[in-house]
């Protein structure tokens, strides 16, 4: 049993693996369309672990919570010679952060909706949410996030968000960030979803990304290579 568990582990990692860009590629034949990504949830959701795993493959125990906005960028193959540049948004879901999370709404291709899975409040939080991004975007790709899937305590049970995201018109999707479960996928449904809005003409150029970093450093643009093995939660 143990073997097994060590295996799927493993098989989880390498997935993760999978998504970083590889830089043997014929990178050269390759189309690359930028996607400005914002994370949105209360504090404490785990929307730091989600984007640490996705980008780095880490994950870390007691992570602090978020202050202000913190970002990262990430390349991922989404089709055949065609990545998404992916620049992801970390805010802080403190309601004394709100007003400069807003400025980052407005030039957002999608956004993911994260909740926890073992708290009621942050899932009661979650209209509260919509109607910001209902005022501050137009024509984002949203996916709704249940976190901490590998926790034994959930309180929200899969099909009652499913029915919250049905009525949404979301995209729902379990995560656990600690394991690595469906993070991958995550940001693949994201970005494909913000791909086919781009082909429709429905979503909006990223245009010059450094104008919303406001003082924050440049984009750091060099990728991550390949790990063999690779916050808040």
């Amino acid at each position: 049993m143990a073997d097994n568990e060590e295996e799927l582990e493993q098989n989880k990692e390498e997935d993760l693996n999978l998504s970083n860009f590889d830089e043997s590629s014929d990178i050269q034949n390759s189309k690359f369309y930028e996607f400005s990504v914002i994370l949105l949830g209360d504090s404490g959701v785990g929307k730091t672990s989600i984007m640490t795993k996705f980008i780095d493959g880490n994950f870390e125990n007691n992570k602090k919570c978020t202050i202000n906005v913190e970002f990262k960028t990430k390349n991922l193959k989404i089709d055949k010679d065609l990545y998404a540049k992916l620049t992801i948004f970390d805010t802080a879901g403190q309601e004394r952060y709100r007003a400069l999370t807003r400025q980052y709404y407005h030039h957002a291709q999608g956004i993911i909706l994260v909740f926890d899975l073992t708290d009621e409040n942050s899932f009661n939080s979650l209209n509260k949410w919509i109607k910001e991004i209902d005022d501050n975007t137009k024509n984002v790709e949203v996916i709704l996030v249940g976190n901490k899937s590998d926790l034994k305590n959930r309180v929200i049970i899969n099909s009652r968000a499913e029915q919250f995201a049905h009525e949404k018109n979301f995209k729902y999707i379990e995560t656990s960030a600690k394991e690595g479960t469906n993070v991958l996928l995550l940001f693949e449904e994201l970005s494909n979803g913000m791909n086919k809005r781009k082909q429709d003409d429905s979503i909006p150029e990223i245009g010059n990304i450094s104008t919303y970093i406001f003082k924050r450093a440049e984009l750091n643009k060099e990728l991550k290579s390949k790990k063999e093995s690779k916050c808040c939660w």
